[in-house]
C-alpha cells in the first residue's frame, strides 16, 4: 500500500523549509531579539513576540509560516 502526501501539504512543508532556512541565514539580525519568538513568511520577518501563541494567532494561517524561539548562538539542546 502506497501512501500519497497531498500536494498542498508538500507545498506548505516546502515553504516552511524555505522560511526556516531564511531564518538561519539571518541569525546575526535575529540575535538582537534572543528570548523572543519570530514569525517569518515569504522570506521576510512578520513580527516578534515573547508569546508564541500571539504570533500563531496573528500569522499561523499563512502558508508555510515559520515561528520559532530565537536562542543564543552557543546554546546546545539536549533532547
Amino acid at each position: 500500500m502506497t501512501m500519497q502526501i497531498p500536494l498542498e501539504v508538500l507545498e506548505d512543508f516546502t515553504e516552511y523549509a524555505k522560511n526556516a532556512e531564511y531564518a538561519n541565514s539571518i541569525y546575526q539580525e535575529l540575535k538582537g531579539h534572543v528570548g523572543y519568538f519570530v514569525a517569518i513568511a515569504e522570506g521576510r520577518i512578520l513580527g516578534y513576540s515573547s508569546d508564541k501563541e500571539e504570533l500563531t494567532e496573528k500569522f499561523g494561517n499563512i502558508k508555510g509560516v515559520y515561528i520559532d524561539l530565537i536562542t543564543p548562538e552557543n546554546l546546545i539542546w539536549i533532547l
